[in-house]
């Protein structure tokens, strides 16, 4: 599975903005991007630090999201991001072992996103970004 590479953590919030606010001004991460998800009535938050590749994903969804749940202290690891090269072909990979996409794929601009539900119950989010040097 060398065209898989660990992308990111996903972790559940109650309140995006103090939570933005403890890993910025508290751990020194830099917000990168801030992204307001309509499709699942969620906002997603991408924070890291400078030269690090692997990021953390601040998750949080309205009451009304087909996502949202109760929130429950130590239940905060929302999903894990793998990226992968062969998206249809990681996707065919999970099926054939017992774990089929329960989300998506959905495809919105230069990204593939899948989520399948892992071993234990740990989400994954499958996903892909074209490169935008195609010819």
């Amino acid at each position: 599975m060398g065209s898989t590479q660990f992308g990111y953590t996903g972790l559940r919030v109650r309140d995006i903005d103090r939570a933005i606010e403890f890993f910025t001004n508290v751990l020194g991460m830099k917000l990168r991007e801030r992204i307001e998800a309509t499709w699942n009535k969620g906002v997603f938050a991408n924070l890291g630090y400078d030269g690090d590749e692997h990021y953390l994903e601040l998750n949080w969804y309205a009451k009304d999201s087909p996502h949202y749940t109760e929130f429950v202290e130590g239940d905060q690891l929302d999903h894990l991001g793998m990226s992968v090269k062969d998206f249809d072909g990681t996707l065919k990979r999970l099926e054939d072992a017992g774990y089929p996409v329960k989300i998506g794929p959905v495809h919105e601009g230069n990204w593939h996103i899948a989520f399948v539900k892992g071993y234990e119950g740990i989400w994954l989010d499958i996903y892909k970004v074209d490169d935008d040097q195609k010819e």
